[in-house]
Formats: C-alpha cells, structure tokens, sequence
C-alpha cells in the first residue's frame, strides 16, 4: 500500500514538473483576481501563506506535501489534497491521479476533479465532474454557485440552474442569494419574482424585491425593455405594491432610470387609471408619459372621471 508519507512515492523524481512559470504567473494575475481570491484548493486546504498554491519548485511542492499528510485533518481529507496536486502533473502525460486515487480508494476523485476544474476556470467539464457525485457538493455548494454564476470568459447560462437544482445549495448569504435572484431575472422575471415571494421571510423579500426592480431599471436594451414589461405585469400582493412605489416614488430607487414611468406604468396596468393619470408631476417630468396619458385620457372621454377600470 502507498505511503502517503513518502513524497517521492507519492511524486516521483521522474514525473515531469508541471509548475513552470507561465503556469503560476497566470494563477496568480487571473485565478486570484475575484472577490474573494480563494481557490477551491485553498477550501480543500486552509492553506497558508507560507506553503503557497501552486508551488514554484520541487522544493516548495515538498514543504505543501509535508504540511498536509503532518495536518491534523482526517486521513481523506490529506488523500484528496494530495490528488489535486496529482492532477495537475496529468498535463504532462502522467496518470499518477488516477493511480493515486484507485491505491487510496478515493470516493469523492470526481469531486475533486470538479473543484480544480472550477479553479481553472473549465466550468462545463466541472459540473460534468461535480453532477456524478452530487451529494459530495455539500460543503461548496454555495462556492460552487457563486463560481458558476460569475463565469469569466465564455458564459454557459444553463451551468447555475443545472448545479442549483441538483444540489439545492443554502444560499447562505446575501451576496450569493441576491446573485441568484438576478440570475434568474436574466431568463423570467416572474421566476425569480415567485422564488423571492415562495422562499424568503418578508423582510428579506422587500429587499430583494428592490434589488430585483433595480437590477430591471438598470439593464441595458433592448433587454431591459422586455424585463420591464415582466416586471409591470407581476401579480403582486397589496403589501408588494406599496413597497414598489415606495421605492421608486420616495426611496432608493427613484434616482433609477424610467422609476416614475415604471410605477405609472404598473398603476396603468393594475387597473388603477385615475391614480397614473392624475400624477401630474410625473407628466412634467416626462414627456413620453406625458403623450402616453394623453391619449389614455382622450381614450377614455368622460369615463375616466367615473372609475369603472378601477380594480
């Protein structure tokens, strides 16, 4: 049985070392460059500074083999780090990762596989890798999402709903959650409307309520015109209804483009006609809403004093 103890048992003098310069120096300006700076290796480690990822040498490579199988961390645990580190040698030809793994009967190797290819930024052969073992996602799973929502160089916008329904992540912080919500608006504004609405207690929900209408508000066109139909034309609760005018009317939001159209916009649409055209501030303010009521009114005729469209 391999000793995991022997470095070069476990990375032969002979294996092609596969941390050259170019390698390192492109971890270190675009795989360390988000918010966090963390890779999926610095997760499976706590790593420190003082045994950096990736080594330089074959020197620096044996001082983070021997801080990991000398850690405290449980025997699986040294197992998986050290087949990372295999990993990277499959580049030069070697199978020394699979060798390893089948030696160790090591069950989470496609788990493994799916983090370092997260960390190099290969998100669909990641989440290839990390869908045969689904269950062994739970630690990272909300890493997971947030790598897989922020995607640098060519987007897949199927990979963070694939993950989020197979693994059901916790969402566990605000960045993350309002990341989701936004992500889902990018593709159904009802959908990420109904998830905030079915899913979160209503102080988060007003809040994310708002994020959601300002996300609306601030994208681009031709997109943001869609958006904004489907968020004009949500069924929202009473409760809702005054946190959308509230909003856009007297908070935050009102300095977002189109915020006094868009409350005019959703009164026009609930049926609340003598409310949208009796907003004569907003007729000075704009003079697209100024036509549009217009000719709403000249529509209307006498009718519009009467309030049978009210509902």
């Amino acid at each position: 049985m391999l000793d995991i103890k022997d470095f070069n048992a476990v990375f032969p003098p002979t294996a092609r070392f596969p941390y050259i310069k170019s390698y390192n120096d492109e971890f270190v300006s675009t795989r360390r460059t988000s918010p966090e700076k963390k890779l999926f290796f610095d997760r499976l480690s706590g790593s420190t500074k003082k045994y950096p990822y990736p080594p330089h040498d074959r020197q620096q490579l044996q001082a983070l083999h021997h801080s990991i199988v000398t850690s405290k961390r449980p025997l699986h645990e040294k197992q998986e780090l050290i087949f990372y580190l295999l990993l990277d040698f499959e580049a030069s030809g070697d199978s020394l990762a699979e060798t390893f793994a089948g030696q160790c009967h090591l069950a989470t190797r496609s788990l493994i596989r799916g983090l370092r290819e997260l960390d190099h930024k290969h998100y669909k052969p990641a989440l290839e890798y990390l869908m045969q073992r689904i269950a062994s996602t739970r630690l990272y799973a909300d890493a997971i999402l947030h790598a897989l929502l922020t995607q640098s160089g060519t987007y897949t916008p199927t990979l963070p709903s694939a993950f989020f329904n197979a693994a059901a992540p916790p969402l566990a912080t605000d960045d993350l959650l309002t990341r989701w919500v936004e992500y889902l608006a990018t593709t159904s504004v009802a959908s990420a409307y109904f998830f905030l609405r079915t899913t979160q207690p209503a102080h988060k929900r007003r809040q994310l309520f708002e994020k959601l209408i300002a996300f609306v508000l601030s994208a681009r066109r031709p997109v943001k015109e869609e958006m904004g139909m489907e968020l004009v034309g949500l069924p929202l609760e009473k409760e809702e209804e005054e946190w959308l005018e509230v909003f856009l009317v007297e908070g935050r939001g009102r300095e977002l483009p189109a915020a006094r159209e868009t409350v005019l916009v959703r009164r026009v649409a609930s049926g609340r006609l003598s409310e949208a055209l009796g907003d004569k501030t907003a007729r000075q303010g704009s003079r697209r809403w100024m036509e549009i009521s217009e000719a709403l009114e000249r529509g209307l005729g006498p009718r519009k004093n009467v309030g049978v469209f009210e509902m």
